[in-house]
C-alpha cells in the first residue's frame, strides 16, 4: 500500500510542479532573484498607483544614461543604460524594422526559469509617460527568450496621480509558454528622443498549467481507486 502511493505521487509530480519563476509578485520587498539593469525599483501605493495585487509592484523607467537637464530624475538612483549595454542585457534577437534598433537608453529586469509543463504566465502592468496623452510613446515591452513583444495599452491615458504626467490603465497580459528552461525579461526604452520619461509598472507574474493529456488523469484515478480498495480489504 505504501508503495502504491509512493508510485502514485511520482506519476503525478509533474501535474503540481510547474515552473520554477520567483518573486513574481514583488512582495519580498526586493528584485532578488531578478536581474536588473538601469532604473528599477520596488514601489508601494505611496507612488500614487495602487499595486494591483499585494501591497507591493515593481517600477521601469528610461531615467537618462547621463544627466543633461534631461528628465533628471532617477527613481531607484541609478541611471537606464545605453543602447549596446541594454541590448546585451537582453541578449535580443534583432529583426528587420524592429524599434530595438533605436534605443537610446532603457532599464528592465529579467529571470529565468524552467516550466517543466506547457503553462499559460500572465502579467499585469501599467505605462506611464511623460510624453502627453497622444501620439507615439516610449516603447514597454516584454523579452521571451530573446524575442522582444510591444506592450500595447489599450483605451485612452488620462491624468496620472504618480510623478508621470500621464498614464493608461492596468492591463493583464497573458502568454503561452512550452516546457523548457526560459528567460524572461521586462522593460521600457527611449526612441527619438531622451528629453521625456516614461515607466512601467508591473506585477502579479504568475502562471497556471495547461492539462496534461487524459491518459495521465485516468492513471491516476485507477490508482486512486485501487488504494482505496486495497484499504477497504485490510
Amino acid at each position: 500500500m505504501k508503495n502504491l502511493l509512493i508510485v502514485l505521487a511520482f506519476l503525478l509530480a509533474p501535474s503540481f510542479a510547474h515552473a520554477v519563476l520567483l518573486n513574481g509578485n514583488f512582495e519580498t520587498g526586493s528584485l532578488s532573484p531578478w536581474s536588473t539593469i538601469g532604473d528599477v525599483s520596488v514601489v508601494d501605493s505611496s507612488f500614487g498607483s495602487d499595486p494591483p495585487q499585494g501591497h507591493l509592484q515593481v517600477l521601469i523607467t528610461n531615467a537618462p544614461e547621463t544627466s543633461f537637464g534631461e528628465h533628471p530624475q532617477s527613481y531607484s538612483g541609478t541611471n537606464s543604460a545605453g543602447f549596446s549595454t541594454f541590448t546585451a542585457f537582453f541578449d535580443i534577437l534583432h529583426v528587420p524594422g524592429d524599434p530595438f534598433a533605436a534605443v537610446y537608453e532603457g532599464s528592465g529586469i529579467k529571470q529565468s526559469f524552467i516550466a517543466n509543463t506547457d503553462i499559460f504566465l500572465s502579467f499585469t502592468w501599467k505605462f506611464l509617460t511623460d510624453e502627453g496623452f497622444g501620439g507615439l510613446f516610449d516603447p514597454r515591452f516584454y523579452v521571451l527568450d530573446r524575442i522582444q513583444y510591444i506592450l500595447f495599452p489599450t483605451g485612452a491615458a488620462s491624468l496620472s496621480p504618480t510623478p508621470f504626467l500621464a498614464e493608461f490603465g492596468y492591463e493583464t497580459t497573458t502568454i503561452f509558454v512550452s516546457a523548457g528552461p526560459h528567460t524572461l525579461g521586462f522593460g521600457v526604452f527611449d526612441t527619438a528622443d531622451t528629453f521625456t520619461n516614461s515607466g512601467l509598472l508591473l506585477d502579479d507574474i504568475s502562471f497556471r498549467f495547461i492539462p496534461e493529456p487524459p491518459t495521465w488523469l485516468l492513471l491516476g484515478f485507477g490508482l486512486i481507486v485501487i488504494a482505496r480498495v486495497r484499504l477497504r480489504v485490510a
